[in-house]
């Protein structure tokens, strides 16, 4: 239980905290997927505070969620250990282990920025992620967390993070860049992440009580 914690205290901190500000960036480059999540959060919400049971009926912001994080990976690899004929082997196209105890990295964003299993990747579609077209994913395309076993433990506990802080922000605030897009630069530290800040404005909503 120790370790677990420490994994979701650590790892956890920088992981949902790049994610956050990268959703809200994607969301003010994307107005219509933007306006369409403000509905469902105003509809399901009716100006309370968020609950479990009301982050779970939102579906577009799941999909908005796991749209960022498919463009947004805040981790670019996963580290495996395999064996010949190993089913990580079998299950990652075009790949085969040729002795035992091989070390391969798996590229993230290699796979969330392929055509091959994202049409179009570039562009921001949380429709990617509805129930009907999430059955056509390939199984380890989708990574964010990683996958197979070796998961991370704090997938769910983060994706409530996210969606909390997402929800809550946009329950009070409108908001929109306040830097230039193309001064929004990646760099790899612990996780990938901006260069430097990534600046949001943030405006009180019209009848809002924030």
């Amino acid at each position: 239980i120790r370790s677990i914690m420490s994994v979701y205290l650590t790892a956890g901190y920088h992981t949902t905290g790049v994610a956050i500000p990268f959703t809200l960036f994607a969301l003010t480059q994307n107005p219509e997927a933007k306006a369409k999540l403000q509905e469902e959060i105003d509809e399901v919400l009716q100006d309370r505070l968020p609950t479990l049971e009301d982050l779970s009926k939102m579906e577009y912001l799941t999909q908005v969620i796991k749209e960022a994080l498919r463009v947004h990976p805040p981790g670019t690899f996963c580290a495996r250990l395999i064996k010949t004929g190993s089913i990580l082997s079998k299950a990652v196209e075009n790949f085969q282990a040729q002795a035992d105890n091989t070390t391969i990295l798996y590229c993230i964003p290699l796979y969330h920025e392929n055509p091959s299993y994202f049409a179009n990747p570039k562009k921001f579609d949380p429709s990617r992620f509805s129930r009907e077209n999430m059955k056509n994913i390939k199984p380890n395309t989708y990574c964010p967390f990683g996958f197979g076993a070796r998961i991370c433990p704090a997938e769910r506990l983060a994706m409530v993070d996210i969606k909390l802080m997402v929800c809550m922000i946009m329950q009070k605030f409108d908001f929109e860049l306040a830097m230039k897009v193309e001064d929004v630069q990646m760099e790899e530290r612990f996780v990938v992440m901006a260069k430097n800040d990534i600046l949001i404005k943030l405006k009180p909503r019209s009848g809002i009580n924030a």
